[in-house]
């Protein structure tokens, strides 16, 4: 049996990137990655009652910067939860 899943990463800066391997360094800023966490999706993301069991966290979105002149999303920031991932 194999392994499908995914890291979801978070920088010191709230940059949020996910890697199928696990991956210390933002590819944004360069800053290591202060949380993470596993999704497990090898036996499906949700169950009969359509709730989550793949262990995603849903993050809180902290800042998001667009673009003035085609108003086009050019970052986003999201804060770091408590009690979940590597703190």
């Amino acid at each position: 049996m194999s392994f499908k899943g995914f890291y979801q990463h978070l920088c010191s800066n709230g940059h949020y990137w996910t890697t199928d391997v696990y991956e210390e360094m933002c590819p944004r800023c360069g800053e290591k990655a202060i949380w993470e966490n596993i999704v497990d999706i090898t036996n499906s993301s949700f169950d009969e009652c359509d709730k989550r069991v793949d262990g995603h966290t849903e993050l809180v979105l902290k800042l998001e910067t667009k673009c003035s002149q085609c108003g086009n999303i050019l970052e986003r920031t999201y804060k770091i939860p408590k009690g979940r991932g590597k703190i």
